[in-house]
C-alpha cells in the first residue's frame, strides 16, 4: 500500500528525465556544429583574402634583365646561385636534363628549349 507521505514515482517522470538530458545534448550537438561551421567560414573567408593579396594582384608587369634561356645559363654560371635557384649542383642539371631527354623523351619545340 502506497502512503501520501512516500512520494510517489511516476512511470512517466522518468521518460520526462530522460528527455531533458536528451533535449540538452541535441541542443548542445547543434551549438557545436554552429559554431564549427562559423569558425570554418571565417577561416575559408581568410583563405581566400590572403590568396588574393598574395596571387590576384595588380603589380606592375617586371621587365626581365636577360630573356629565359640566358637566365638559366647565367644561373648555371655560378654553382651558388645555380643551387639557390634550382636547388642543386650543374652537374646535377645537367645529369636531370640527360635523363629527362634520353629517357623520358624531352625535347625542344619552336616556343620552348629543353634546357
Amino acid at each position: 500500500m502506497i502512503s501520501d507521505d512516500e512520494p510517489q514515482e511516476d512511470e512517466h517522470s522518468e521518460v520526462l528525465c530522460l528527455d531533458d538530458d536528451w533535449d540538452e545534448a541535441i541542443q548542445n550537438m547543434i551549438l557545436i556544429e554552429l559554431m564549427s561551421s562559423h569558425a570554418f567560414q571565417s577561416s575559408g573567408m581568410l583563405e581566400q583574402a590572403i590568396h588574393i593579396d598574395k596571387y590576384l594582384s595588380r603589380r606592375t608587369y617586371r621587365i626581365p634583365k636577360l630573356p629565359g634561356i640566358e637566365w638559366v645559363m647565367d644561373n648555371l654560371h655560378d654553382p651558388e646561385r645555380c643551387y639557390t635557384m634550382f636547388r642543386m649542383n650543374p652537374e646535377m642539371f645537367h645529369k636531370l636534363h640527360e635523363v629527362l631527354t634520353q629517357t623520358y623523351g624531352l625535347k625542344s619545340s619552336k616556343k620552348s628549349t629543353s634546357l
